[in-house]
Order: structure tokens, then sequence, then C-alpha cells
């Protein structure tokens, strides 16, 4: 049986317990709530067409069940830069340059922060040689 000095220490560290779980569920369901407002999505988007999207997809494929997306970064493949050269370029400019010859992936972006400077969830895909290699979700933390 434990004595009155292991029951104390056996309770503090309960409290303790509970106070850190109640205090990261605020800071989970604080940055779920600012990253759910400040998320802006394109015309067309859709999570679930999001989620049904196969690696292996042509780029056409993702045009017709997502839509054009915000902008897309392009990442060359020989030196791993990255550039901004497509935020307001036609899809099929983007698309042109991400056909099958090129070496570069082509990261589509379609969700942004509202503001521009705050959190949001991301919903990327990256296409290269004209098909999808790879999608990424995720929260962006500014």
């Amino acid at each position: 049986m434990l004595t009155g000095k292991y029951v104390k220490i056996i309770k503090w560290h309960r409290i303790i317990l509970y106070y850190t779980l109640i205090v990261m569920a605020v800071i989970c369901i604080f940055v779920y709530i600012m990253c759910r407002t400040n998320t802006v999505y394109t015309d067309g988007f859709s999570k679930s067409e999001f989620h049904r999207i196969p690696i292996g997809a042509t780029a056409q494929q993702v045009l017709d069940k997502l839509g054009h997306p915000f902008d897309a970064i392009c990442e060359r493949k020989k030196t791993g830069d990255f550039y901004y050269s497509y935020e307001n370029a036609s899809i099929h400019d983007i698309f042109r340059e991400a056909s099958y010859n090129s070496p570069d992936v082509f990261w589509l972006h379609y969700s942004k922060s509202y503001d521009g400077n705050s959190n949001f969830r991301c919903f990327y895909i990256a296409i290269s040689n004209g098909v999808v290699i790879a999608k990424d979700t995720g929260i962006y933390f500014d």
C-alpha cells in the first residue's frame, strides 16, 4: 500500500498531466481555427477531388478536376533552386513548361493565405514530365 507521501506525488503528477493536456488541446484548437479561417482555395477546388488524384495523373487531368492553381513554383532539378515565374501566367503556359521533356518540377498551389501574412492549409501538386509525381498537404506557419 502507498503511503501518504507517494499518494501526494501521484496526485501532483496527474494534475500536471491534466493541465498539460488542456493547454495542448487549446493550442491545437486555436491553430485549427486560425488555419481554417485564413485559407482561400482556387475556384473549382475540392478537397475530395484533390485526394482522388493519383500519382501518375496527367497535368490536364489535374486541371479538369481542380481547375486553375493560384500559382506555380518551378524547382530546377539540376540545381535545386526555386523560382516564382508563373504567378500570373496562363495555366497552359505552365503545363507547356511542364511538358514531357522538362527536367523541372512544377508545384501547383491550390490554396493560399487569405491576407497573405498568416497561417493557412496547403494543398500542392508536383508535376514533372507532364504527370503528377507528388501531392502535399499540411499547414503553413508564417
